[in-house]
Parts: C-alpha cells; sequence; structure tokens
C-alpha cells in the first residue's frame, strides 16, 4: 500500500512525465505485508521513437528500494 502522505506527490509526478514528456525520479513509501514501511525510488523516463499509438509514447520505469540508505541518513541527522 502506497503511504497516504506520498501519493499526492507521485500523482503529480506521473502526470509532469506525461505531459512534459520528460524524465521524473520520485521518492515514495510502500507498506509491506509485515505493516513495515520501505523507500522506493521510481525514475520513469519517456523511450522517443517508440510510440504505441498515435500520441501514445511507451515508458521505462525502474524502481528501486532505498530503504537502508534512507534509514542511514536519518540516523546521522538525528
Amino acid at each position: 500500500m502506497l503511504h497516504p502522505d506520498d501519493r499526492e506527490r507521485l500523482r503529480g509526478a506521473s502526470i509532469e512525465a506525461g505531459v512534459k514528456g520528460t524524465r521524473v525520479d520520485v521518492e515514495y513509501r510502500l507498506q509491506r505485508p509485515d505493516g513495515a514501511w520501505m523507500h522506493i525510488r521510481q525514475v520513469i523516463e519517456p523511450m522517443p521513437g517508440q510510440s504505441v499509438a498515435a500520441g501514445s509514447e511507451r515508458w521505462f520505469s525502474t524502481l528501486q528500494d532505498v530503504t537502508e540508505a534512507k534509514e542511514a541518513e536519518q540516523g546521522s541527522s538525528g
């Protein structure tokens, strides 16, 4: 489940990517089955010249679990 505080930011980043046709890099939290939260970094990029239909672009997206890095960052700043 997507963290409620991150929904609008993720939605906005996805819309921005579609409207501008540019690369977007966004971080958000997902809840694991055990209830813990993990931090995800997602990069969304258009694939120029890879249209599937008129006016419809293909996209490449990667997801990276950055939980350990976030926890280390928070531990060193607190």
